[in-house]
């Protein structure tokens, strides 16, 4: 990386060569020899760049003697291949403008280069210079530096997950907007910088974590195999948003634990309906709000109509009437946020229940699933399952991490309780019905085929969405299976 006032430019070399059948320019351009990377400052010279580049390549040409401010080759604005300018437009046919000096004491002379534009430049070599002093030997010997064998130490060391969540979560800054308010008090447009920052407000019952294995860029595709080193136990308490000083929870959202509200009653109210009560809408106003619950935030009651202000489980408010509403039984968890009832901003620690790994590249691979079973890990590689030791747990081949809030883990709150089963009325599909609107068509649908595969038990076929893993967490109970 460039220090503070400096820059670093790319330097190729290259040769023009005179082709019979073009398009735009009768010169090709040829790449050759290593590339140079060169500190300058930010604020350079044409001449300094010429000397620059003189002080990289004449070791190249030793038996060769020029003159001070000039040089065997020029220097020309290309783009990072080289093989064309990186300003004039393709129709224009530029291999590359030149990089003008200009004469001792003139104004080019003392002009500055525009790095904004490029930092890439072309050492395009003086033929004579390439045939009679040019050292292809001498080219050929490449000196490697330390710090390369570090770099390369550097980019394999292992990531570690909780430096990926730093990253993720750490503050940013934003291109500078228009601000209302700086140009409300400056009396004119103002740019004001800004910085952003992702934090959690509260921890799921379970946390899948996606680690980046794959990676795109300029068209070509690749897998990444870096190992990352993933704790059996997460505590995502670092991570929350944080609350007022001398509050753990950020009042955004009011607890459902019965909790007493701040706010008083204005008068006595229809139902005996309390503030923080948890209600469903009922006649005309469910086709509205729906059957799900919601919870009153406010009272609004006195000699005239009562009013009732409720918020529903997905955040949206709503005033009604009281005998709109009926009490529901309440079977709050002590650590649920009002429109979020399975979140927790008490409860940020995790236990690591289930690994998916994918071996192969970018075009192909295998899914295979490490599962906790009754306090053992196994091995699920299509219908072999075996046990594995924690040691064996973290490989490179991780893929999607798995954890377990610890109210889960232990037991104490059942998924089912949490996500209770979506029940669908209505009468039973009938068989004869489906095969005749197929209309005795052989082919099943996709979805169906994908679906008997992965919980049927069917270990022939490692079809569906994690391939053989997805066979073998429904063998080993971490996937369930649908009701027959």
């Amino acid at each position: 990386a460039a220090e503070e006032g400096t820059i670093v430019v790319h330097l190729v070399h290259r040769r023009l060569q005179r082709v019979t059948e073009y398009f735009l320019n009768p010169f090709k351009p040829e790449i050759f020899g290593m590339p140079i990377l060169a500190r300058l400052n930010s604020n350079c010279s044409p001449a300094e760049l010429y000397n620059a580049a003189w002080r990289h390549v004449k070791h190249l040409v030793p038996d060769l003697s020029t003159e001070e401010g000039c040089w065997p080759f020029s220097l020309c604005t290309v783009k990072r291949d080289g093989t064309a300018c990186s300003t004039c437009s393709w129709r224009q046919g530029c291999l590359g403008c030149a990089v003008q000096i200009g004469e001792l004491g003139s104004a080019k002379a003392a002009s500055r280069l525009d790095f904004a534009v490029t930092k890439s430049f072309s050492i395009d070599w003086d033929p004579e210079v390439l045939h009679s002093h040019y050292k292809e030997k001498i080219a050929a010997h490449v000196h490697v530096d330390d710090s390369v064998e570090l770099a390369q130490k550097e980019r394999k060391r292992p990531e570690e997950l909780l430096h990926c969540l730093d990253e993720m979560t750490k503050e940013e800054p934003v291109d500078a907007r228009r601000c209302g308010h700086c140009s409300k008090k400056t009396g004119k447009p103002t740019e004001t910088p800004h910085r952003k920052q992702l934090r959690l407000w509260g921890c799921p019952p379970v946390l899948i974590l996606q680690l980046n294995r794959f990676h795109s860029r300029r068209g070509a595709s690749w897998k990444v195999h870096t190992l990352v080193n993933f704790p059996l136990h997460l505590d995502l308490r670092g991570y929350l948003a944080p609350g007022p000083p001398g509050e753990s929870v950020r009042p955004v959202f009011r607890e459902t634990s019965g909790a007493k509200a701040d706010k008083k009653e204005d008068g006595p109210c229809q139902n005996g309906l309390r503030l923080g009560q948890k209600v469903v809408a009922v006649g005309r106003l469910s086709e509205v709000l729906g059957t799900g619950p919601a919870v009153i935030t406010a009272l609004h009651c006195g000699p005239g109509e009562d009013r009732v202000e409720v918020v529903l489980g997905s955040g949206a408010k709503h005033v009604c009437r009281p005998e709109q509403l009926a009490e529901v039984p309440e079977e709050p968890c002590p650590h649920a946020v009002l429109g979020f009832h399975t979140l927790s901003r008490d409860l940020p620690e995790y236990d690591l229940y289930a690994i998916v790994n994918h071996i192969g590249g970018m075009g192909s691979g295998h899914y295979t699933a490490y599962v906790k079973s009754r306090g053992h890990w196994l091995s699920c590689n299509d219908e072999r399952v075996i046990p594995i030791s924690e040691e064996d747990l973290v490989s490179a081949n991780a893929y999607l991490l798995l954890y377990a809030r610890q109210d889960i883990a232990l037991g104490k709150v059942a998924l089912q309780d949490l996500f209770p089963p979506r029940v669908h009325s209505g009468p039973p599909a009938d068989p004869e019905a489906i095969r005749r609107f197929r209309g005795g068509r052989r082919a099943a649908p996709l979805h169906s085929i994908l679906t008997h595969r992965m919980f049927s038990g069917d270990s022939s076929s490692s079809s569906g969405p994690f391939g053989g893993a997805g066979a073998a967490l429904a063998a080993a109970g971490a996937v369930p299976a649908p009701a027959s």
